[in-house]
Parts: C-alpha cells; sequence; structure tokens
C-alpha cells in the first residue's frame, strides 16, 4: 500500500518532525520518502530528494555514516537509470572508503557486493569476482545469512568456472542451508537444483 504509506509520511510523520525542528529525522523521514517514490516507479524525485533535501542535512550535521548510506542511495537509483559508471565512481571513490574508516564490516560487505554487480553488468567478471569473494568472506564472518545466502549463489559459481568444484559446491549447499533458515523455500530449490545441474553435468564427462 504503497501510496497510503506515502501519505503517512508527507502529511502525519513529516510536520511532527518539522514543527520539533527535529533535524535528524526530518532527512530520515524525506529518505523514507525517496524510498516509497522509487517503490512506485518515480526515480528521479527520488534522486531529486535524496540529493537536494536528504544529503545536505545529514552534511550540515556532519553525519558521516549517514552521508554514506544516502550516498549509496544515490548510486542505486543512478543505476537503474542506466548511469552505471557514475553509481559506479560514487561506490568506490564516496561511499566505501567512509565504511573502511569507520570499521563497518557489514556495509563494506555490502558496498563491495552492489560495485560487484556494477561489474557483472558490465561483463566485467575479474573485477567482479574479487569484490565478490571479500564481500562472502566478511559477510560469512559475521554469520550474515542474507549475505550467504545471495552472494554464495554468485561466488559459488566463480567458484566452479575458476575449476575449483568441492569449494564451489561447498558454498553453494551453504547458500542453498542459508536460505532454508530464512524460509525462502523457491530461491533455495534454485539453489539446489543448480547444484544437481552441475553434478549430472559431471557425470555425463566421465
Amino acid at each position: 500500500e504503497l501510496d497510503e504509506a506515502l501519505r503517512i509520511r508527507q502529511e502525519d510523520e513529516l510536520p511532527v518532525y518539522e514543527g520539533l525542528n527535529a533535524v535528524r529525522d526530518i532527512a530520515v523521514c524525506k529518505g523514507n520518502i525517496a524510498d516509497i517514490l522509487l517503490s512506485r516507479g518515480e526515480p528521479d524525485e527520488a534522486l531529486r530528494i535524496n540529493q537536494e533535501e536528504v544529503l545536505p542535512i545529514f552534511e550540515g550535521l556532519n553525519a558521516v555514516h549517514e552521508i554514506a548510506v544516502c550516498k549509496g542511495k544515490i548510486a542505486d537509483i543512478l543505476l537503474s537509470r542506466g548511469e552505471p559508471d557514475e553509481a559506479l565512481r560514487i561506490r568506490q571513490e564516496e561511499v566505501l572508503p567512509v565504511f573502511e574508516g569507520l570499521k563497518d564490516v557489514r556495509e563494506i560487505a555490502g558496498t563491495l557486493w552492489r560495485i560487484a554487480q556494477v561489474f557483472l553488468e558490465k561483463g566485467e567478471y575479474d573485477e567482479a569476482e574479487s569484490r565478490i569473494k571479500k564481500a562472502y568472506g566478511l559477510f560469512d564472518g559475521l554469520g550474515q545469512l542474507e549475505g550467504i545466502a545471495v552472494i554464495g549463489v554468485a561466488y559459488g559459481q566463480f567458484l566452479l568456472k575458476y575449476g575449483e568444484r568441492e569449494k564451489g559446491l561447498a558454498v553453494l549447499k551453504r547458500s542453498a542451508e542459508a536460505f532454508a533458515k530464512l524460509g525462502r523455500a523457491e530461491e533455495e530449490k534454485q539453489v539446489n537444483d543448480l547444484i544437481e545441474q552441475v553434478r549430472k553435468a559431471e557425470k555425463k564427462t566421465e
């Protein structure tokens, strides 16, 4: 119910924060409004709000983490609008260094994964693989199921491609198990089907 969610944010929530002059809450609320607009298929307005209304507030507060998160959202919108090079530049030059400076492992891993996805879209697989490997290792160290599940699919396939059969299958198996724990049965089945395809292909070549 995106329309009602947007109305509540714009008409009920935002005016309260503005009345209290709660600057950080105003920025967060406007960021949430931008997220809803993006979900409704309005990327241009979502981009404008993030660039012109949300980011300047966080910059004024010197809220380093929030600045990086907002810039990451801007990069995602640019990517969705067919601007992968600028999205990649922002992620690599303006977002990742901030999270590395903050030693925020979860955000570092997530940013590396998003950078890898851009390289995959551009067909630069070696660049993608190095980021995927690092991101997977970080999420694995955190025990973060979402990262293990989602990134494990890509990392496992890269390992298979480079001839590391046992390790690749193990990563894919772990990915399927993580999807199962997350209650995402369809994705679990897709990964298990992929494992089965690999094993059948191997039997044919024996």
